[in-house]
């Protein structure tokens, strides 16, 4: 069951930015808390779900009520030059713009793979006071000059128990069985 208070579609549709979404967050609803630290760096709240990077690090760590539950990545599902599939997670957080109203905050973000051979533009919707998030994958962009046979695009998670991660600091960027 969904804890979603309408159909997802309907509910995408309003949340979605309009074309006169304003560049910036100075008129953010007071339920948000913003904080632009760098280019890449950032820490976003709803009163409820917090969104933060940290410097060096290209995953997004999310939080309930205070309580870490996550870390996300995106990662690119494609078929190698060997003709086998392969599962690449984006590795290099290259910018993010945050950008807010009374309804949501959009927080925009562009990312990388290691080699700099592609980079995939995605977004969070972020409505006040709520426990979820709309994720939405915007392009991938080929950067090596070969073709990219794309099979989808996916998010990687790393969910919390007992406040740490399910895997190990160094394992948390080792390759998807290819």
């Amino acid at each position: 069951r969904s804890s979603l208070p309408r159909p997802r579609l309907e509910l995408y549709k309003e949340l979605c930015p309009p074309a006169d979404f304003p560049d910036d967050f100075a008129n953010a609803n007071k339920a948000f808390t913003i904080e632009q630290l760098s280019p890449r760096n950032f820490n976003v709240s709803n009163c409820r779900l917090t969104i933060e990077t940290r410097p060096g690090d290209c995953r997004l760590y999310f939080s309930l009520d205070g309580q870490p539950i996550a870390t996300y990545s995106a990662m690119l599902h494609y078929i190698g030059p060997n003709g086998k599939p392969r599962w690449e997670e984006a590795r290099h957080l290259r910018n993010a713009t945050i950008q807010a109203d009374n309804q949501r905050v959009v927080i925009s973000l562009l990312a990388s793979n290691n080699d700099f051979t592609y980079e995939i533009e995605y977004r969070i919707i972020l409505p006040p006071n709520t426990p979820w998030m709309l994720w939405e994958f915007q392009a991938v962009t080929n950067l090596s000059g070969s073709p990219i046979n794309c099979q989808g695009l996916f998010l990687r998670s790393h969910p919390n128990f007992d406040n740490k991660s399910d895997i190990c600091e160094d394992t948390i960027y080792q390759s998807v069985p290819n």
